[in-house]
This record gives C-alpha cells, structure tokens and sequence, in this order.
C-alpha cells in the first residue's frame, strides 16, 4: 500500500545509534558512516567539526526531517531483503554518500559482500566520492565508480560543474543549447570558446545563478555519458537504485523502462517538478511496479507521525517481477 508510514515506523528500532569520537574535519551520522565536514557545508554551519576532534552523539532518522528520512527507509528495506550479494547503484552519485550508508547498514545487519556503483559528471564531486569510500574502509577500485553524466543517449553533453551544491544536470534541450550558442556568438567569445574546447573539453564558459544558495561559477563543461542500461550492465540483479540526477530524470529514465523492469529490485527518485513527478509515477505503475512512497515536491504533508516538508518530489517503488525469497 502507498505511503503506509506505520509500516515503516520501526525500520530504525534495531539499529543502534553511533556515538563516539570523530577526527578532526569530519561528521558521524547514526550507521557511523564519516563524512567530511566540508562535503555538507553548503547546507549548514559544520565549522564547529573543523575545530579538532571531537565527540559525536547521532539519533536515529525522523520523518520530520523529510525527504533523507524515506531515502534511509529504502536503503535499511533493501539490505534487509539482499541475498548473496547486495548491489546498488547512484546516479548522481555526488559523494557516494546513500551507497556508502547503505554498505554500512549491510555490515549491521545483514552481513555479505556488496558491489557498489556510482555515475557522477562532476569532476570535483567524483573526486569527493574516492576519498568518502576511502575514508569509510572501501576501495573504489572494488566497485563500479564512473565519472560521467547519466543521459539517454552515449553523446557527449554539455555539464556545469564546479559550483553549487550538486544540482547541475545536463543540458539536453536542443533548443536551449542554440540559444545559449547564440548569446555566445553575439558576445564575441565563440573563437576562444572552440579553442578551449578542442585543447581540453572545457568551454570555459561559466554560469550564472540567481539562486543566491548557489555560487555563480559553474564551468560550462563537455562530459562523457552513460545510459541507465551502461550503468547497470555488469550486474544480473541490482538491489536498489537512487535517483538524483536534477530534472534529468524526465528524459533519461524512460527509455531505460526495459532494463529496470528486468534488473533492479527498489527504486527511489528525487524528483524535480510536479510534472516530472507524475509522469515518473505513471510510468512505474504502467509496467506494473507497486508504489511505496509517492510525496509531491515543493509541498507539506501531515501525518499520524510527524509533519514534513518535500524540496525533492519522493517517489520510491518496488518490483513486484524481481521479489528476493
């Protein structure tokens, strides 16, 4: 049943909260996972965490805290229900940090080797995700770590990178591209523009925000792409699959119905628009997924468990085609 939160009311009771000393530059959330100080600072004041090191009491998640709270819920359901093998995948990996949880989560409480994957089109951000594996006991070079953007199509794509805090996404809208290529052209920078990017991929090129949460310096890049089905091809059967790829996910996830509907188990999107929402959600029901979690962005619910708040849309479901016994 959809949005059955007394089902879930308990996912946490048996994990015990992690507390304990954490070094200098770094946090602890409750699965004891570390996470540099500096990989959150756009969302909050973490200055205090760079002070030496210190001591940690962490709680376990709540449902008023939103959308990470359903996000902990399919991972702990997923490395539940693993057998064998756990495998996830993260497009719009970031850090790898919902992979990273999930690796510890399994250690807790189902015990077995794990394969993890990431797509991440930020330079930067790939680079956070070898040193977050590291930092938490886990070679990169044992998992499926892949810098390049998650599209519908293996062309390359134009990339903002650089700035913000991780919601750049690709440029796929043609008509979009041709603006911008003629606001470039008018300005007279085209020349330098083919330059650099016949030296180094990048166009150099940055843009602007007028969110102010965000930097103004995203460098307009050129990236390799993936699609769903590249992603998950090295495995038979994926256990979980995170979505944050930032509006993509109205082009890219569609033509990889096919492939989901054969290899991957549980799936939670953020989504990004009320739009995107809804056709994500009929899609999933169309080809027979039952729907666990299905919360509108931008929007606030209030429940028998707490009132919440959705940036994010949350739209999480299972297949029904692929059930572990």
């Amino acid at each position: 049943m959809t949005n059955d939160l007394k089902q879930f009311d308990s996912a946490f009771d048996d994990v015990e909260p992690w507390h304990g000393l954490v070094r200098n530059g770094y946090i602890a959330n409750f699965a004891g996972v570390m996470t540099e100080a500096d990989f959150n600072a756009s969302m909050a004041d973490l200055s205090w965490a760079c002070q030496g090191p210190h001591t940690m009491e962490t709680s376990r998640p709540s449902l008023t805290q939103g959308e990470s709270w359903f996000e902990w819920v399919n991972v702990v359901e997923a490395v539940r229900e693993a057998r064998g093998t756990f495998v996830m995948a993260e497009f719009g990996g970031g850090y790898g940090g919902r992979v990273v949880n999930a690796h510890a989560l399994l250690q807790k409480l189902n015990p077995m080797p794990a394969k993890l994957a990431i797509i991440e089109a930020d330079p930067d951000r790939y680079d956070c995700a070898l040193r977050h594996f590291a930092a938490n006991g886990l070679d990169p070079e044992d998992h499926w770590l892949i810098k390049a953007a998650v599209s519908d199509t293996n062309e390359p794509a134009l990339f903002p990178y650089g700035g913000g805090v991780g919601d750049n996404n690709i440029f796929n809208v043609e008509d979009d591209n041709i603006s911008l290529a003629e606001k470039l052209a008018s300005e007279g920078v085209a020349g330098q523009i083919i330059k650099n990017i016949f030296a180094n991929m990048q166009t150099g090129v940055k843009i602007q925000r007028s969110d102010p949460r965000h930097r103004s310096d995203f460098m307009l890049s050129v990236v390799s792409s993936l699609t769903i089905g590249d992603v998950l091809g090295p495995f038979d059967y994926v256990d979980y699959a995170d979505f944050d790829i930032q509006s993509a996910e109205a082009f890219v996830v569609p033509p990889a119905i096919g492939v989901l509907n054969q290899k991957v188990r549980r799936i939670h999107f953020g989504t990004h628009g009320e739009h995107i929402h809804g056709q994500l959600k009929q899609l999933f029901v169309e080809h027979g997924w039952d729907l666990i979690f299905d919360f509108a962005p931008n929007g606030r619910f209030e429940t028998e468990y707490g009132t919440f708040n959705t940036g994010d849309g949350i739209l999480s479901a299972l297949n029904p085609r692929l059930a572990r016994h």
